[in-house]
C-alpha cells in the first residue's frame, strides 16, 4: 500500500514540475519578445521603432510647416491573416498634462500623408479611463492581406496656443490596435434588404394598393401606406420616396413643411414652373436655414417641371394633366416640349412631381387619405396643369386626390432632398425606430 502511495506522489510530483517548467518557458518567451516592440495582434505584426509615449515640456508653439520637420514617432503595421483587418491608431491624452489637447497638432504621414489636424477636431473614442484624460482616434485604415503600412506621428503646439510656464505640459501615448473589419451595408443596400421589392406592373386605376417599395424602370418608390420609410436628422424627420437611378436616396421632409404662395402671379405661362416661382426662393431659403449644415450629406438632385403641352386656341393644356386626370399613366420622363421654360433642372432641394405623387398611390379619381404623404393640406407639386388666362399647377387636395390650383395661391410645401445613398445607416426605419445615419467608426 505504501508503494503505491509513494509511486502517485512520485508521477504527480513529475506532472508539477513539467507545468511550472511550461508556465516558466512562456513567461520567458513573453519577456524576450517584449523588448523586441513587436506585438502580434491575431496575425497582424505592430512594430513600434521608438517608445510609444510623446511628451511635449515647455515646447514653444510651431507654424505647420516647422511642426511637419519635428522628430517623428514610427509604426510599421502588417497583415500577415488571410483577411482585410481594420487598423485605428489611438493617442491617449494623460491626466498628468497640463495643456489642453485643443492647443496641440498632429500629423501622419509615411505611406500615407494627412493634412496637420488639431487634436479637437478628432473623434473622441473614450474619457476619463484609469489614467487617461481622452482617448483621441489618429488614423483608421483598412489593411489588405499580405500588406504592410508604415506611418510617422508628430505632435506640436499650435503657433496659436497661449504661451505659459505653469501649463505648458502635454503627455501622451499612442497604441495602434487591429481588427476584423466590419463592412456596414449602404443606405441603398440596407432598404432593398429591408423591404421584398415589387417588381409587378402597378394597376394605377385600382382602388386596392399594395404596400410596399416597387421597382420602377432603374429607381424604386415606397407606395402605399407604408410604415417602415421614416428617416430622421437629428430633430429632422422625413419620409423616404425611394432610391433614384443614380442610388441616392430621395427623401421628404416630415415634420418641416411650410405655407406659402406658389407664385405672386399667374398671369404668363412660365407662372406654373416651379423653379422660376416664388415658392422656389422659399425653399432655397428654407434649405439654408435648416439643411446646409448637412450640405456633404446631400447631392445635388434632378427635379422636373414637365412643360410639355397641348394647346387649342389661347388654352394650354400640360402633359401632366393628360397623364394623369384621363390617361392615369405617371411617367418619370420630363419633358420641356419646345418651350424655353420648364425640364429638367439639378438643385440641392425641390418638391415631387404630380407624377411621383401618383406612383406612390396617390390619384385624381380615388381619395387616399392613408398615403405617407398626405397631411390634409394642400401640397404644391412641380407639375403645371394648364393656362387659360390664369396659370394653375396639381397639387395634393385636403381630400387626398390630386387636383389643381391656381398658381398665386397658397400650398403647402414639402421640401425634398436627395441623400448620398453610399453613407452608411443604422435603425429599422419606423417611427420608433428611424434610419439614422450611422457615422461611428
Amino acid at each position: 500500500m505504501q508503494n503505491k502511495y509513494k509511486k502517485k506522489l512520485f508521477f504527480l510530483g513529475i506532472i508539477i514540475t513539467f507545468l511550472g517548467l511550461t508556465i516558466m518557458t512562456y513567461y520567458l518567451w513573453k519577456i524576450e519578445n517584449k523588448s523586441d516592440a513587436t506585438t502580434d495582434n491575431s496575425c497582424v505584426s505592430i512594430i513600434y521603432s521608438d517608445e510609444q509615449n510623446i511628451d511635449l515640456i515647455n515646447q514653444e508653439s510651431k507654424k505647420d510647416i516647422d511642426g511637419k520637420n519635428t522628430q517623428a514617432r514610427s509604426i510599421s503595421i502588417t497583415n500577415k491573416c488571410d483577411v482585410i483587418k481594420t487598423i485605428q491608431v489611438y493617442l491617449n491624452v494623460l491626466d498628468t498634462s497640463t495643456l489642453s489637447s485643443n492647443k496641440i497638432k498632429a500629423y501622419i504621414n509615411g505611406d500615407i500623408s494627412l493634412e496637420p489636424t488639431n487634436l479637437e477636431n478628432l473623434k473622441t473614442v473614450s474619457k476619463e479611463e484609469n489614467n487617461i484624460l481622452e482617448k483621441k482616434l489618429l488614423y483608421k485604415y483598412d489593411l489588405d492581406p499580405d500588406k504592410a503600412i508604415r506611418l510617422n506621428i508628430r505632435l506640436w503646439k499650435d503657433e496659436f496656443a497661449p504661451a505659459s510656464a505653469d501649463k505648458n505640459i502635454f503627455h501622451s501615448t499612442y497604441e495602434v490596435a487591429a481588427t476584423n473589419q466590419i463592412i456596414k451595408p449602404t443606405f441603398k443596400e440596407k432598404i432593398l434588404k429591408d423591404n421584398n421589392v415589387i417588381n409587378s406592373q402597378i394597376d394605377y386605376q385600382s382602388k386596392t394598393i399594395t404596400d410596399g417599395l416597387y421597382k420602377i424602370n432603374n429607381a424604386y418608390y415606397f407606395r402605399g401606406n407604408v410604415t417602415n420609410n421614416y428617416f430622421r436628422l437629428d430633430d429632422y424627420l422625413f419620409r423616404m420616396i425611394g432610391i433614384n437611378a443614380d442610388n441616392s436616396i430621395k427623401l421628404v421632409a416630415s415634420n418641416n413643411a411650410f405655407d406659402t404662395i406658389y407664385n405672386e402671379y399667374a398671369n404668363k405661362e412660365e407662372m406654373t414652373i416651379f423653379n422660376m416661382s416664388s415658392a422656389s426662393g422659399k425653399l432655397d431659403e428654407w434649405y439654408q436655414e435648416n439643411l446646409s449644415k448637412y450640405d456633404n450629406y446631400f447631392v445635388s438632385g434632378k427635379f422636373c417641371s414637365d412643360s410639355s403641352y397641348t394647346k387649342y386656341y389661347s388654352q394650354i393644356t400640360y402633359g401632366g394633366n393628360k397623364r394623369l386626370f384621363t390617361d392615369f399613366t405617371p411617367s418619370l420622363d420630363c419633358q420641356a416640349g419646345d418651350r424655353e421654360y420648364g425640364g429638367v433642372y439639378s438643385s440641392k432641394v425641390g418638391i415631387l412631381t404630380a407624377d411621383e405623387m401618383a406612383i406612390v398611390g396617390l390619384s385624381s379619381s380615388i381619395p387616399n387619405t392613408n398615403s405617407y404623404l398626405f397631411n390634409g393640406n394642400d401640397v404644391c407639386t412641380s407639375t403645371p396643369y394648364s393656362y387659360y388666362y390664369t396659370a394653375s399647377i396639381i397639387v395634393l387636395n385636403k381630400v387626398g386626390l390630386l387636383g389643381y390650383l391656381k398658381a398665386n395661391n397658397s400650398c403647402t410645401i414639402m421640401p425634398v432632398v436627395n441623400i448620398d445613398g453610399h453613407l452608411t445607416i443604422k435603425g429599422e426605419g419606423t417611427v420608433e425606430s428611424p434610419y439614422e445615419l450611422d457615422l461611428e467608426d
